[in-house]
């Protein structure tokens, strides 16, 4: 009787132990990453806080924009964190510095992997020094692999390498972009559950040449208006 009773007691010491050691997020913030076409990631970074009880809230950030996320279900070490108004969501795996999942568009049947990493606060990493300011009005060309171009004017305020701004069309605009000018290179994303937006271009002091990714399912080029094809290479990473 004495055995039995010391090995239950064994049991509940383990299994106390165990919910002791039991991971949490990480609270702060984190740099995220979701695949768009071409492998190319998409970053962008939110705040993460434990208000208690094992419950979550967030603030992610695309520039002047700041949305509010209170939806975060966990359980064990899987998270699922549903984006206010629209219908995607993210769901993964967990420890306490890193998340791996996806990034899901039901109604839509869209996929794109995403990761999260604790502890970075910087959106793009710097290559180096910016050959110039891309401040001010840029009109442009962009072309989809599969339509007809159009134009658009590119709206960016630039401060050290910090660049934050929009392109506008005659149809609307890419909402609040978020990036930075490093040596001859912009990278600009939005991300906000609806759109996972990623722009990356050359840059001279006059002309702006590159791609341009929605989620993995479009892909677009632009270039100077007046140009009329593509004169410099893309920026890979």
């Amino acid at each position: 009787m004495k055995h039995i009773f010391f090995i239950f007691f064994l049991c509940i010491l383990f299994n106390s132990c165990k919910d002791s050691e039991a991971v949490v997020l990480a609270e702060g913030m984190w740099l995220a990453e979701v695949e768009v076409g071409d492998d190319q990631s998409l970053p962008f970074n939110f705040s993460l806080k434990d208000t208690g009880n094992g419950e979550y809230v967030i603030e992610l950030y695309n520039s002047d924009e700041t949305i509010f996320i209170d939806e975060i279900k966990v359980k064990g070490d899987s998270v699922v964190i549903r984006m206010p108004v629209f219908e995607g969501y993210i769901a993964g795996k967990f420890n306490d510095k890193q998340i791996t999942g996806e990034f899901r568009k039901e109604n839509e049947e869209r996929v794109l992997p995403f990761r999260a990493e604790h502890g970075i606060d910087e959106r793009f990493k710097s290559e180096g020094i910016p050959n110039t300011n891309i401040s001010g009005d840029w009109e442009v060309m962009f072309k989809p692999e599969n339509g007809e171009s159009y134009m658009a004017k590119g709206i960016f305020k630039q401060v050290d390498d910090k660049v934050s701004g929009t392109f506008r069309t005659a149809t609307g605009d890419y909402r609040y972009l978020d990036g930075i000018n490093t040596v001859d290179s912009v990278k600009f994303s939005t991300f906000d559950g609806a759109r996972a937006y990623l722009f990356k271009a050359k840059t001279t002091d006059s002309t702006m040449v590159g791609v341009f990714y929605s989620g993995k399912h479009s892909k677009e080029f632009l270039w100077p208006k007046g140009m009329k094809t593509m004169s410099c290479p893309i920026p890979r990473r």
